[in-house]
């Protein structure tokens, strides 16, 4: 067999210098034309979520921060300026929602989670209207587990009849009388990897070789097909279940590409082909492309032996995920291979205290350093979550990282388990492994017939800006009312905008930013009676839920697998599953959307609801309310929540819920004594997740009036005065994560398991930032995470570990 090192080699040095310098061909020409025209019309952003701890009880809240990255080199991306983040529930109902302003990629953000919650796997989705676009491959979606102890099989969105074994040769395609490589993975009934082994036998039942798994179900092995022959494979899975699975049908005539990665410093290429393939298309060009989505490269070789070997410097490709791709000499895709080229990280973090020991609520005083290979300052953005790892134990394997996520899982196909394995502690065999996964796994951004065919539809999403408030006017006959001026403008005048309707009588208000809770005023020209037009505003549509893709049997908040041991805010408290009998009081009396609401986010999302019916006879709001508000206290008219004390220079401090009459928040301490009971239509109660669309001040919980004469916010999307008083959702504005600022550390006991969590960490000029906490009253070993990206798309990670004893 002749084997020929063509002249690849010295024309690949050049690669990450200069693109499309290396052919003249005009087939290579079209397709990377096409490339760059798909690469340049389908904006990429990426959404990336770090938490303050992996997972969470009810009553915590999720504090979590948000990096946006534009395109593969991953830098902050410019563009977007509003996230969409969903919580969403097992039963795939969206629970909560919250939109968060972007400046520069960055936002950070919480959801407060009821008392109340059942256990189970609930998904956190993150998404801007770019990332709408190619059937939303590029939404961030991240299960976490609540009150979870997990079995293996419950809270199941991907179940598979039975396990399974898949063959992959490289390349694609298995070749007779040619060394073929042959990737295998194996998955049982609950989605994730098992160990098989087995035999691959050919059709005269003759044993050809054995082969097993070597990580996480992966494995390969080499074959050399003979022409006329069949293979099957007769395996073992999890040493229990056995099955007999056919191997592709070898190609007498066929050429493919295969790679070696092993190398720190090159790529090793080969173009091989079978006797037949060669004997047709002998001194016929072959083209290559490689795509690293910061560049785009290809050349053109003569096809004049079996296999053509070639090497690709990996210098310039730092943690990038390489697209080799061949194609014959009129631009048909023949082969593919991705390739992972991993290297330590351009930005080293660096985390130092001032102790390495401390004791129980003693201060601490974190310096970070941010330095490139070279030691010089880096200025980045970064956020860091301290926990004790007594309450919140993790495995750092399955942990899904910054590192994970944006250089990894977002660019493939399918399921990646435990990926931080690949980062977490690098030897050649994670990387090995890791090469299993790029040969087990599809590449998900574009598939090249679709791409060389203009199968790829035009984007339909544009970047979102800011907040856009649309709707139309029209006559009680409905007949759309054009050209009519239309005045917007906030309570507080803060705002105030206008436009003429179109030839459909629409109106769209687009780039605003405000808060939640702004009420606007909509005014269509000149109000005159009944003669004036009926203005009406759209409601937001939320994005479907679609079932979570996490394998029935990962333990998706990563949580132990005995117990967890959590406070939830309220000391030590072991949760075990019993919490699953927990029921939520509700408002299971009232059915969704029959009462009257001025809640933010309407009726049928209250922890408890009063009527009228209830009021009445009362002489006092005080009088009616007084022990039928389940976890309320009210003193004098001011409501408590029980439970919300904090500690605060040393003093137990409660503070009194947030009262909203009619859409419109009253002060801090305000009593609802004045509100006459007669002119009340509900009372509602919000707690935890609930009350989180108030934000920070809705943190106490909050308590909703809304009287007969109100227009509730579900009720307020039209009006025929020509005139619209109503409230939209606006930005959220995060709340501060409470860290105790005692000074007699002695005196207290505050415990917690999420110790600190800063969502904005800035590293200088010169590459330092400091941050300073309490530890909690608990001895245990406390573990820092850092997570961040630098001004060139560089992502860092470090973990730190520091005793209280």
């Amino acid at each position: 067999m002749k084997k020929t090192i063509f002249a690849l080699m010295l024309l690949l040095s050049g690669f990450q210098l200069t693109a499309f310098c290396q052919a003249d061909d005009a087939a290579l020409k079209n397709i990377t034309a096409k490339l760059q025209n798909y690469t340049s019309t389908h904006l990429l952003e990426k959404a990336y979520l770090h938490f303050d701890r992996p997972y969470y009880n009810a009553g915590d809240t999720i504090y979590f921060k948000t990096y946006v990255t534009l395109g593969e080199q991953h830098e902050l991306s410019k563009l977007s300026g509003v996230l969409d983040v969903d919580l969403i529930s097992p039963a795939n109902e969206i629970q909560r929602s919250i939109k968060l302003q972007l400046n520069n990629g960055l936002a950070w953000g919480d959801f407060a989670l009821p008392d109340t919650l059942h256990t189970g796997n609930f998904r956190i989705r993150a998404y801007t209207q770019l990332m709408l676009n190619d059937n939303g491959i590029n939404i961030f979606e991240k299960t976490i587990a609540v009150n979870a102890v997990f079995a293996s099989g419950k809270n199941s969105p991907i179940k598979k009849n039975n396990p399974e074994v898949q063959f992959l040769p490289e390349g694609g395609e298995l070749l007779t009388d040619i060394k073929c490589k042959v990737a295998f993975k194996a998955t049982g009934s609950n989605g994730l990897g098992q160990n098989v082994k087995g035999a691959v036998v050919d059709n005269d039942n003759k044993e050809v070789l054995k082969f097993e798994s070597q990580h996480l179900g992966m494995g390969f092995f080499y074959l050399i097909p003979e022409a006329g022959k069949t293979y099957i494979a007769k395996v073992t899975i999890a040493d229990s279940i056995q099955q007999t699975v056919a191997l592709p049908a070898a190609k007498e005539k066929e050429i493919v590409l295969a790679v070696n990665n092993d190398d720190p410093d090159k790529i090793t290429l080969q173009i091989r082909c079978n006797k037949a393939y060669l004997d047709e298309n002998q001194n016929k060009d072959v083209n290559l492309i490689i795509y690293s989505g910061t560049s785009i490269s290809n050349l053109t070789t003569k096809l004049i032996a079996n296999t053509l070997s070639a090497e690709f410097p990996k210098s310039g490709y730092n943690n990038k995920m390489l697209q080799f791709t061949l194609f014959s000499a009129t631009g048909i895709p023949l082969s593919e291979r991705l390739v992972f080229v991993q290297s330590p990280s351009p930005v080293n973090l660096a985390l130092s205290t001032d102790k390495t020991t401390y004791a129980k609520n003693d201060r601490i005083n974190l310096k970070v350093t941010a330095a490139d290979q070279g030691n010089k300052p880096v200025e980045g953005h970064f956020s860091i979550a301290i926990t004790d790892e007594g309450k919140v134990p993790v495995d750092e394997n399955a942990e899904s990282t910054i590192l994970t996520d944006i250089l990894l899982s977002s660019d493939l196909q399918g399921y990646v388990e435990q990926p931080n394995y690949y980062f977490n502690k690098v030897t050649d065999q994670t990387k090995a492994n890791l090469d299993l996964v790029m040969l087990t796994h599809g590449f998900r951004r574009f598939e090249w017939k679709a791409l060389l065919n203009d199968s790829y539809a035009a984007p339909v999403y544009k970047v979102q800006k800011g907040l856009g408030l649309t709707g139309y006017l029209k006559t009680a006959q409905g007949v759309p009312v054009t050209g009519k001026n239309i005045v917007l403008m906030s309570a507080d005048a803060t705002t105030v905008l206008s436009q003429e309707t179109d030839n459909q009588g629409k109106f769209n208000f687009q780039d605003m930013s405000y808060p939640d809770s702004t009420r606007f005023v909509l005014k269509a020209g000149k109000s005159n009676g009944k003669n004036s037009p009926l203005v009406i505003v759209d409601k937001d549509k939320p994005l479907p839920v679609m079932p979570g893709n996490t394998p029935s049997g990962i333990d998706a908040g990563n949580t132990p697998q005995n117990s967890m041991g959590m406070d939830g805010g309220k000391g030590n408290v072991s949760i075990s599953s019993k919490t699953a009998a927990i029921k939520s009081p509700g408002i299971k009396s009232i059915k969704k959307d029959s009462y009257r609401s001025s809640n933010l986010s309407g009726p049928g999302n209250a922890d408890q609801v009063i009527t009228e019916k209830q009021l009445s006879g009362f002489s006092s709001l005080n009088d009616a309310l007084a022990g039928r508000l389940r976890g309320v206290d009210i003193a004098s008219g001011v409501p408590f929540l029980q439970g919300s004390e904090v500690v605060s220079a040393g003093a137990i401090m409660r503070q009194p819920m947030l009262i909203v009459i009619d859409g419109l928040k009253q002060g801090s301490g305000t009593t609802f004594n004045n509100v006459n009971p007669s002119d009340v239509e509900t009372v509602e109660v919000l707690k935890g997740l609930n009350a989180g669309i108030y934000g920070v001040e809705g943190g106490n919980g909050v308590i909703i009036i809304t009287t007969k004469q109100s227009n509730a916010r579900d009720a307020v999307s039209e009006s025929a005065t020509g005139v619209l008083n109503f409230m939209p959702v606006g930005f959220y504005k995060a709340r501060t994560f409470y860290s105790p600022k005692y000074n007699a550390p002695a005196q207290s006991n505050y415990r917690r398991a999420t110790i600190f969590w800063k969502p904005e960490v800035l590293t200088g000029t010169d590459g330092t930032a400091a941050a300073e906490f309490i530890n909690t009253g608990d001895k245990g070993t406390y573990r820092i995470v850092i997570e961040g990206i630098d001004g060139l798309g560089n992502v860092a990670r470090q973990v730190y570990r520091y005793k209280v004893e």
